[in-house]
């Protein structure tokens, strides 16, 4: 009964090690930024935005594999007016050229003032989680 127990042991820790060599598009090595910008050309960094700015995310790769596909999943977490981890849009591009540009604007309309992120995915495995504030006056 001891030694069956090892067998499992030993296999479930190939199992493991199998996964995790497979998840090893959550960190690749062939993306050199994502972050979130004021502008479409990523020139401008930030981590807040007013409430009618639109919103950048910006991602720069080189050489991806054959069939990658980026998705930005846009969320509220905390505002005055959304209901908390309201997903606001998904948005997925193949990484074929760099940089690839996200955005988020709101239609004429104004943001609530709160907390937000976005969540960048490569492959449908999590990659980056980026957090953001919304205030109700115009920061940039």
């Amino acid at each position: 009964m001891r030694a069956k127990a090892v067998v499992c042991v030993i296999f479930a820790s190939f199992i493991m090690l199998a996964a995790s060599s497979c998840s090893s598009s959550a960190n690749p090595d062939w993306i050199s930024q994502a972050g979130l910008f004021t502008d479409p050309s990523g020139t401008q960094p930030t981590d807040s935005y007013g409430w009618r700015e639109i919103f950048y995310l910006v991602v720069e790769f080189d050489q991806p594999p054959q069939e990658a596909i980026i998705q930005a999943s846009w969320i509220a977490v905390d505002t005055t007016r959304l209901r908390p981890d309201t997903i606001i849009k998904i948005e997925e591009k193949e990484a074929r050229e760099s940089p690839l540009v996200f955005e988020l604007e709101n239609a004429g309309n104004f943001w609530p003032e709160g907390d937000y992120q976005v969540n960048v995915y490569v492959n449908e495995t999590l990659y980056k989680e980026i957090k953001f504030i919304v205030h109700m006056t115009d920061v940039h």
